[in-house]
């Protein structure tokens, strides 16, 4: 029974032993686990960060894009407008007699 008795408490022994090996392991597991947790807590708050920076530029970005295109828009009609101008003063220029066949017309009438 001796024999036993050493034998079983070599057991108790090793599995005392790996017992508090696992609690140190799981405790490591544990630490990396939070700071894992923390990186990642830090990354999304950056990320958050960036987001709403871009949100910012972005809505900065479109306001100039429609003040742009109305600002386009405005300068495409007053080109009509100048092109139309310039259209109706080519048609009457036409209809005109140049001051050179004036002056010979009134020559030989005179």
């Amino acid at each position: 029974m001796r024999g036993y008795g050493l034998a079983s408490l070599v057991l108790i022994m090793a599995f005392v032993f790996w017992s508090f090996k696992m609690i140190i392991v799981y405790r490591r597991q544990i630490e990396r686990y939070d700071e894992q947790i923390l990186q990642v807590r830090t990354n999304a708050e950056e990320v958050f960060s960036q987001v709403a920076k871009y949100e910012t530029g972005n809505a900065e970005k479109k306001a100039e894009l429609e003040r742009m295109r109305s600002e386009a828009e405005g300068l495409d009609r007053k080109e009509k407008e100048l092109d139309d101008k310039v259209k109706a003063l080519k048609s009457t220029d036409e209809t005109r007699y140049p001051t050179r066949f004036r002056l010979d017309r009134g020559d030989s009438a005179g």
